[in-house]
């Protein structure tokens, strides 16, 4: 179970993992420089090994042919959250099912088993941060401490040897 928030400048996840039973610590939210020099961020959620797939995907190009189909069958499900530039304009992409992204238009997004509170407190003036600390207090499938990225973060390169 995940939570992830865009506030409008900040990208946070909580690193919560849980596989059956057991509970562990992991990354969900990276930063990468796309060949032109620009940053993208991204979250995953859901099940592990689909939402690195789409992670992958995405990087490679993201065209339609490679969508991976285990995505697009998966009964658990994964999300692939995409917050870039275009145009001056900041742009937040989800992907799960197939390849055409849902776009949201708001400034704040929330994305994960307990995205609804989420709202609420990012209505209420938390930031994502504050946010996914606040959730994390009371849903037991998020937790485990709190990563943050801005466009400022330091992103790597992405290259296919590393998928």
């Amino acid at each position: 179970m995940t939570i992830i928030c865009w506030d409008g400048k900040t990208l946070a996840a909580d690193k919560r993992r849980m596989h059956g039973g057991t509970i562990s610590t992991g990354k969900k939210i990276y930063a990468f420089k796309k060949y032109t020099g620009e940053v993208e961020l991204m979250g995953v959620a859901g099940d592990a090994s689909d939402a690195r797939e789409l992670l992958t995907w995405y990087l490679d190009g993201g065209s339609r042919q490679t969508f991976p189909h285990r995505c697009r069958e998966s009964v658990e499900g994964a999300f692939l959250l995409v917050v870039s530039r275009e145009g001056g304009q900041t742009v937040v992409k989800q992907f799960s099912s197939g390849p055409q992204p849902c776009v949201f238009e708001q400034e704040q997004v929330a994305l994960g088993c307990a995205d609804c509170a989420a709202y609420v407190a990012m209505a209420c003036g938390k930031t994502a941060i504050e946010t996914v600390e606040l959730v994390s207090r009371f849903n037991n499938g998020v937790g485990n401490g709190c990563d943050a990225l801005t466009f400022e973060s330091e992103a790597q390169p992405w290259t296919k040897s590393q998928s």
